[in-house]
Parts: structure tokens; C-alpha cells; sequence
């Protein structure tokens, strides 16, 4: 996952952008408005994490100019304004929209929810040889027959899943595991895997451990 985050409060910011890199995700911090903007223009991001009130160009007009110029990716604004009717003019350009003060497991809970969202407007079913994966839904198949998954296990294959035939780092695939208080759950990743590696047994693909570098859904 590559975030943009532009935040003015210096502290707030390295710590987001820290919690983030301790998942595995990786993450450009921008100061102000137009600097960015300016990142937006000139990367690809997955999600776009942005403080409303910034200096030289406010989040809410960094978002409709990434939205005129034709910039995909899911928005959220981040912000201490949590009035009403700051919320609704917030979700007129955004997919979300979080109140400062906030914990990490609960910013984190809503990064996963909107980009699972954007990835389901635009491609709502995974194929990956006999299996069936519908993202909108979050149902599994193989064979079209349905697959009996925790909501767990459904993250995990569908972060394998989305870069199939590409490494996932174990620090990524470990944020799910991450709780709404932002503390590890109990069962650790290899449980994780171990349960998902039986239900798919019947299937056509293989999580592979590459050694030093993480997991990848194999497609035989």
C-alpha cells in the first residue's frame, strides 16, 4: 500500500507516517497543501491521507484539484473539525472523514475499509485460476463453490490476492492483524496462514513463503 499523508503538524505527521511503515505500507509526508499536491501530480498512491486545514492550499481544494486533474485513489481528511456539517462538506470530496484526536488502530481500520472500496468500483471480482474472490461482497470461491472464511482470513487473501504473483512483506501482511486499538491480535500471522493454507487446498493457487522477504499467492 503507498500512502500520500500531508499533514502541517510535525509531530502528528512522523508519527502516522511511522505507525504506517511499521505495517509495511510506505508513505511520502508532505507539509502543506501545495507541496501535496505537487507529490499527487507526479507518483501513484493507493490512498490519500490528508489534514483539512493546511497551509497555501487547504485538503479540501487538494482534493478536488486531484479529482479535476483526473487522480485516482481513495481520499481521506483528517481533521480537528468534527461539527456536522464540517463532515458533510468533507464527504462531498472525500471518502472518509476522521477526527482528531484519533488512535492508530482505528485510522488504520478506515485506510483498509476505503481502499477496499476503490479497488471494488473498479475490478469487484478477483480471479486467481479456480478461485473466486468478490471484494464487494467478501465471499470466496472455488470451483464456485463457496469458501467458509473468517473476516481475517478474507483480509489476508485479498492482500496476497490483489498482487498476485508479487512478494507481500510479512510487516504488511502483519498490520492485519491489527485490532481497533491498534494492538496485535492474539493469533499471530503464521496461524494466520497456516488456516488459510488448508481452506485452500482445493484451489489452483499456493501462498509461498519467499525467504527474507515475505508471502506471494502463486498461481499454478
Amino acid at each position: 500500500m503507498k500512502v500520500l499523508l500531508v499533514e502541517d503538524n510535525q509531530l502528528l505527521g512522523r508519527s502516522v507516517k511511522l505507525g504506517l511503515e511499521e505495517l509495511g505500507w510506505i508513505v511520502d509526508l508532505a507539509s502543506d497543501g501545495e507541496e501535496g499536491l505537487y507529490l499527487a501530480q507526479n507518483s501513484t498512491y493507493d490512498i490519500f491521507l490528508i489534514d483539512r486545514m493546511l497551509p497555501k492550499l487547504s485538503g479540501v481544494d487538494v482534493i478536488r484539484k486531484m479529482r479535476d486533474l483526473g487522480i485516482d485513489g481513495a481520499a481521506i481528511i483528517i481533521t480537528a473539525l468534527g461539527a456536522t456539517s464540517d463532515k458533510i462538506s468533507g464527504l462531498e470530496v472525500a471518502d472518509d472523514y476522521i477526527v482528531k484526536p484519533f488512535e492508530m488502530g482505528e485510522l488504520v481500520a478506515r485506510m483498509k475499509a476505503v481502499y477496499r472500496r476503490s479497488i471494488g468500483k473498479s475490478n469487484a471480482l478477483l480471479v486467481c485460476g479456480n478461485l473466486g474472490i468478490n471484494l464487494n461482497e467478501q465471499s470466496v470461491t472455488i470451483n464456485n463453490e463457496k469458501l467458509d472464511l473468517t473476516a481475517k482470513e478474507f483480509d489476508l487473501l485479498e492482500s496476497l490476492a490483489t498482487r498476485q504473483n508479487h512478494v507481500c512483506s510479512r510487516a504488511e501482511l502483519s498490520g492485519l492483524l491489527y485490532s481497533f486499538n491498534g494492538e496485535p491480535e492474539s493469533n499471530s500471522l503464521d496461524v494466520l496462514l497456516g488456516r488459510l493454507r488448508k481452506k485452500l487446498a482445493g484451489a489452483t493457487v499456493e501462498i509461498v513463503t519467499i525467504r527474507s522477504k515475505g508471502f506471494m499467492l502463486r498461481v499454478e
